[in-house]
């Protein structure tokens, strides 16, 4: 079957297996994958990936279960699992499934890896390392190219077809002088184009630059007061602890410390945070949620208040 004939057949088993709403997504993709390791070029290889997630709601019981095959046989297994998983839960009202929209069909990137382009890169990388950070030692280096294409349908009428094509790669290193070493680190990137070197990347030359500087590291050697610094890639650690705090577990529960605050000052006003899965900022963002509705930019603290 081809990829909407499979979510529509999932669709209408579990109807007929007496789901009031359902909801089907597929993902099928191909992976180039091109490794470094210890400084050499040791391997390109190419990995298949199938994911078909299935959703039901009946008096008011969810059941989910995914998938790796896509054949008649497996996916009747699934339903008749998935039909018992809602049998079996707690029924909650507020359970449902994304209201109709019109059908849309979103595509980002290539669909074919540039492969020389990849080596290339890969072996200007090791190059660029080895020439300017001779005490770096690059573990491993990670270059691949995911091409993917996603159906989501749901009893609604919801559906969705997406195509994508998108570039990662991932250096881990260290730096070694005589018999002091610094800590292991590594960042990553994803892109669509491979149009210029990978150290001009994000921060990855400031990271090596960085680890060359704490081969030989000190402890404070005592209390003191003043500021610090917090370079671009600790930003994430700091913004976790908000963004986990606003989060969907913790408000449900009643956990947040942030519970009864929306559109009051919780931060610094300095402090302005956007959630832009469809900006052009954003190379690998989304273009649908998980529950089945199309992505949307927003802001989620302005000026130190929280908006959503």
């Amino acid at each position: 079957m081809e990829r909407k004939e499979i979510v529509q057949y999932c669709i209408d088993s579990l109807k007929k297996a007496g789901a009031d709403k359902a909801s089907c997504s597929l993902s099928m993709s191909e992976k180039k994958e091109l490794n470094v390791d210890s400084g050499e070029m040791t391997l390109l290889r190419t990995t298949f990936n199938t994911g078909l997630g299935l959703s039901v709601i009946k008096d008011h019981k969810k059941g989910s279960t995914s998938i790796n095959k896509t054949d008649k046989n497996s996916i009747d297994d699934a339903v008749a699992e998935v039909m018992k998983l809602a049998d079996a839960s707690q029924p909650d009202e507020a359970h449902d499934i994304a209201e109709n929209q019109p059908p849309g069909k979103f595509t980002k990137g290539d669909e074919f890896a540039d492969l020389d382009a990849m080596y290339n890169r890969m072996e200007e990388f090791v190059e660029y390392v080895n020439t300017n950070y001779p005490t770096v030692k690059l573990e491993q280096a990670v270059m691949d190219f995911t091409h993917s294409k996603g159906e989501f349908k749901n009893s609604n009428g919801v559906d969705f077809e997406i195509s994508e094509g998108m570039y990662g790669f991932s250096p881990y290193f260290l730096s070694k002088d005589g018999k002091d070493t610094s800590s292991m680190n590594g960042t990553g990137f994803s892109a669509l184009k491979l149009h210029k070197p990978l150290h001009e990347f994000c921060t990855i030359d400031t990271l090596l630059q960085q680890s060359t500087e704490q081969v030989r590291t000190q402890p404070v050697k005592e209390k003191f007061i003043g500021d610090v610094v917090v370079t671009p890639d600790c930003l994430g650690d700091f913004l976790g602890f908000i963004t986990g705090d606003i989060s969907e577990g913790k408000m449900i529960t009643g956990n947040s410390l942030f519970k009864d605050k929306l559109n009051e000052q919780i931060t610094h006003p300095g402090l302005t945070l956007h959630s832009k899965p469809v900006s052009d900022e954003i190379t690998d963002g989304y273009f649908i949620t998980a529950d089945g509705y199309v992505a949307e930019n927003s802001i989620i603290i302005e000026g130190g208040i929280v908006k959503t």
